[in-house]
């Protein structure tokens, strides 16, 4: 029993102190190494596809070693530098379950692409991801998804359902900037943060309520929405910057949990809490906020709880 305890061990540590040598005729890859100064590769990045014609299906191991991460085009130009698989249709990361990350850019631009399967042990989309995928109309994410970056699905018309992933605490800035076609938004209960801009320019989005653990809604998060009629933000809100809501044309109730938000001057410029008379703002009566000079130039109803 124990010589096969030690066979196996040995077997682990050969497979992990290798040395890194890929040979691999379709992809182009570099080592993860176990820390930045070991020699022990514990995982591989793609940087390139180098095949004749790639299917639209990535792989979970490349030589037998773990695919972790796909590298963004600061490492390369494009991962398909074959103009034939610039037509892809589908990306379909399902069956490459160590996948961690999609470095900045890794795809953008690939306007042909109409359906995104991301992998469900992918933990971090990069800035730019799938930006200016003109043609996705279906996108299925993970739920180990902690951090979106900037504009990872900045400027898809076709998306029309948006999911967050339960993990989901970061929505960086121009996440999903002018997608016009989104028209249901789910929150993920665990949300923090909403960069800047996250959700402008995508007129039709709504959703039923924030998650209740959000913090942070960035400058013009909500800029030009047409379809938000209801906000109600929970206890936790500590900052909504300025011209989060600017421009919401049929925002006719605010409900504000928190006596401490810190709200941005120009918040609720050009909405109708700003305009008409019937408009209603629901706030603790311990607030001071109603009584900061901007706020007297907001024509709804105050309502003190």
């Amino acid at each position: 029993m124990k010589a096969i305890y030690l066979l196996a061990f040995l077997n682990i540590f050969t497979a992990c102190n290798t040395s890194y040598n890929s040979t691999n005729e379709e992809w182009e890859t570099e080592p993860i190494y176990a820390s930045a100064d070991s020699s022990t590769v514990i995982a591989c990045r793609i940087v390139q596809f180098k095949g004749e014609h790639f299917d639209g299906v990535f792989p979970a191991t490349i030589d037998g070693i773990k695919v972790e991460e796909i590298a963004g085009k600061e490492r390369v130009k494009s991962i398909f530098p074959n103009p034939k698989d610039t037509t892809l249709t589908t990306l379909d990361f399902s069956k490459a379950k160590y996948l961690k990350a999609l470095k900045n850019d890794a795809f953008y631009g690939c306007k042909y692409v109409k359906t995104v399967i991301l992998n469900k042990t992918l933990e971090h989309l990069g800035n730019g991801s799938f930006a200016d995928c003109k043609s996705i109309a279906y996108l299925e994410m993970g739920d180990k998804i902690s951090y979106i970056g900037e504009g990872a699905f900045y400027n898809l018309d076709l998306l029309t359902d948006i999911k967050l992933p339960e993990a989901l605490d970061t929505l960086g800035a121009y996440a999903f900037y002018s997608c016009g076609g989104i028209r249901h938004l789910e929150f993920n209960k665990g949300l923090k943060y909403i960069g800047d801009r996250a959700f402008a320019n995508s007129k039709n989005v709504s959703f039923e309520k924030f998650p209740r653990e959000l913090s942070y809604i960035g400058g013009r998060a909500f800029l030009n929405n047409t379809a938000l009629k209801n906000v109600k933000l929970y206890d936790k809100v500590r900052t909504i910057e300025d011209k989060a809501f600017y421009k919401c044309s049929k925002l006719y109730q605010l409900n504000i949990r928190s006596a401490n938000t810190k709200i941005g001057p120009q918040t609720f410029d050009d909405t109708p809490l700003m305009t008409d008379n019937n408009a209603i703002i629901n706030y603790p009566k311990a607030a001071i906020y109603p009584e900061e000079e901007h706020w007297s130039k907001l024509k709804a109803k105050f309502l003190a709880e």
